[in-house]
């Protein structure tokens, strides 16, 4: 009933597939199952709240643990969510040299077999085959060994005696020592572990996520979102490294307010946050009003980007601009990739197959605060929303990729949404970029996917500040930019040490930028030459 509020006795609850209730429904940035699995649908529901009292949620097999959708003013607080047997595997290396290395595999923690001479783990319900690339953390810290990225460590395999293996595979090169442990990933991403779909004013307080088939947190087509003390790291005392498969938190197509402070995220495949929307491309133009639309990435199909009644704005895709925006008169579905969608007038001029447009009312501001990222693949942080961005008081520690990324496009993932008012302020950005990763040029990366920047004639990201932040880094470049009117590096503190190898490049990489001002900074230790004054102007390819 609306106001109702439900209190669970602390205590550890199990959740078995067998239990779940079988759902369909798409989700973005996921693969796409017939079927999802949900322990506990919280489906139409009103002014609720519900209360873990420090409970541990411990899940069972394939299954999407909490579902929150079409529902308003749902607040979740106070648990734990976990599985008895995790989505990732890990090892422990024994013995590493150039001709070979050893890794000791719990086969209680991570069930599994050889099969055509290789790792094939399973679970309840559940067996993948390992893909043979994974992440490399460093046994003595949790950082991810410098330099490994996407680690590949596949080779042939002896069986030294159960659970443990011999590999014929040369990872002493790449820095890898005894001691260090692999996560196996293997499987894809079919479930979060938590979903808000179609939902309003949801709150999520104290809940921690320690590990996921996919995201942490998934939001989409969902308004007003608030966030205190989310956690995503793994859970003490099963010795994981690992949290989620993919991103922490990701909010796609949503609007309103994100508020998301106070948390903890370690140990993910993906960034802590990810803001965007989704854009289709045009396929066919078959008269001045009506167009074929088409999903492109294959995780991203299905769910509402747009409905009739609702305005789309229109992206030329050759040089990223946007362009002017029409109403949806109707549309129809053909199939789960493509739709029909008839406009309230004729499409603006100019506008050509492979095109795109995005959802004009469906972007969200974004306030970042207080949160502790650290351990983690890929990136810290990923925005793409013309509404505000806030980022501060957080803490970017030890990250292998770009501690933030601007983003956008309409040629690979399709996430759109032109970054317009963004205040990175009062950050420590310690020790990140030890790896590489996409669009991760910097430890501030502002990378829209532009195929022809030099015939574009706009720009796609504007009104960049970032002001009276702390850097402690080695020799990484700091910001690199394109297409950005607007860029504001101002009174930071930039203290340079010789933690990991240079990459020797100039602290700011700027392409076709404009009003760009480095003022103000403290720099210590620089490896070469800064501006001997503050400047300012455009800045190209340098």
């Amino acid at each position: 009933a609306p106001g109702s509020k439900l209190i669970l006795e602390k205590g550890t609850y199990h959740f078995w597939q067998e239990g779940a209730l079988r759902r369909h429904f798409h989700i973005s940035n996921h693969d796409q199952p017939v079927w999802h699995p949900v322990s506990m649908p919280l489906v139409d529901l009103r002014d609720v709240v519900i209360d873990g009292a420090g409970s541990l949620f411990l899940f069972h097999g394939n299954v999407l643990p909490i579902l929150i959708q079409d529902s308003e003013g749902v607040r979740l607080r106070n648990l734990a969510l976990d599985y008895e047997i995790p989505h990732h595997s890990q090892g422990r290396l024994t013995r590493v040299n150039p001709e070979y290395y050893e890794v000791s595999i719990d086969s209680k923690k991570y069930p599994h077999e050889i099969k055509n001479g290789w790792l094939v783990f399973k679970g309840e319900g559940w067996k993948e085959p390992d893909w043979g690339g994974g992440i490399v953390f460093d046994g003595q810290n949790g950082t991810i060994v410098a330099g490994t990225s996407d680690c590949g460590y596949k080779g042939t395999l002896e069986i030294i005696k159960p659970g443990l293996y011999r590999v014929e595979k040369d990872l002493a090169r790449k820095g890898i020592n005894a001691g260090d442990i692999i996560t196996f990933r293997h499987g894809g991403r079919p479930h979060p572990g938590i979903v808000f779909y179609r939902a309003k004013n949801t709150e999520l307080k104290k809940v921690v996520v320690h590990q996921s088939h996919g995201m942490g947190l998934l939001a989409q087509r969902s308004e007003d979102i608030f966030i205190q003390g989310l956690g995503v790291y793994p859970r003490e005392g099963t010795g994981r490294y690992f949290s989620t498969g993919a991103d922490a938190s990701h909010f796609s197509n949503c609007k309103g307010k994100i508020i998301s402070e106070g948390g903890t995220y370690s140990g993910m495949m993906d960034d802590a946050i990810n803001v965007h929307a989704t854009c289709l491309r045009i396929e066919e133009k078959i008269d001045d009003r009506t167009l074929r639309l088409r999903y492109v990435h294959g995780q991203s199909v299905g769910f509402e980007v747009m409905l009739p009644g609702e305005f789309i704005r229109f992206i030329h895709a050759k040089h990223l601009s946007v362009g002017e925006e029409r109403a949806i008169a109707s549309m129809r579905r053909l199939d789960t990739r493509e739709l029909l969608v008839v406009l309230d007038r004729p499409m603006p001029e100019g506008i050509v197959v492979g095109d795109a447009v995005e959802p004009a009312g469906w972007h969200a501001s974004v306030v970042f605060r207080g949160n502790t990222v650290r351990n983690n693949r890929a990136r810290g942080s990923l925005f793409t929303t013309p509404h505000s961005i806030l980022i501060e008081d957080n803490r970017f520690v030890d990250i292998a990729g770009s501690a933030i990324l601007l983003a956008g496009d309409a040629n690979g993932w399709y996430e759109s949404g032109a970054c317009a008012d963004v205040l990175i302020r009062n950050n420590l950005f310690k020790n990140n970029l030890t790896s590489r990763f996409q669009f991760t040029e910097a430890i501030i990366a502002i990378f829209p996917t532009v195929p022809d920047l030099k015939g574009q004639t706009d720009y796609y990201h504007r009104n960049v500040r970032i002001e009276d932040n702390v850097f402690e880094t080695f020799d990484v470049p700091l910001v690199f930019a394109i297409s950005t009117d607007g860029l504001r590096f101002a009174n930071n503190r930039v203290t340079y040490n010789d933690d990991y190898p240079a990459w020797k490049k100039p602290p700011f990489i700027l392409r076709r930028c404009k009003h760009v001002e480095v003022k103000g900074n403290q720099v210590k230790n620089a490896p070469q030459p800064w501006p001997k004054h503050d400047s300012s102007g455009e800045g190209n390819d340098g």
